[in-house]
């Protein structure tokens, strides 16, 4: 899998993040100019077995979709 795409802002490095008592919860956060982008197609999956965790799926498809929208920015 390829890395996650800069910000379109700055060109700074992206992370994905979750917050739980955010809406939308997945979020991608530069990290250079703290601009939060949302993904409110991507729900927040966690383990069932240690509920604080995330699931590898939800994070690969914030992965993705963080790709998916930086890609279609200039």
């Amino acid at each position: 899998m390829e890395g996650l795409k800069p910000c379109p802002k700055c060109g700074g490095e992206i992370d994905t993040m979750c917050g739980i008592m955010r809406n939308p919860q997945i979020y991608a956060s530069c990290k250079a100019c703290r601009e939060e982008f949302d993904l409110p197609n991507v729900k927040l999956r966690t383990w069932k077995s240690n509920p604080i965790r995330i699931s590898k799926t939800t994070i690969r498809q914030a992965n993705e979709a963080w790709n998916k929208l930086a890609g279609g920015q200039p």
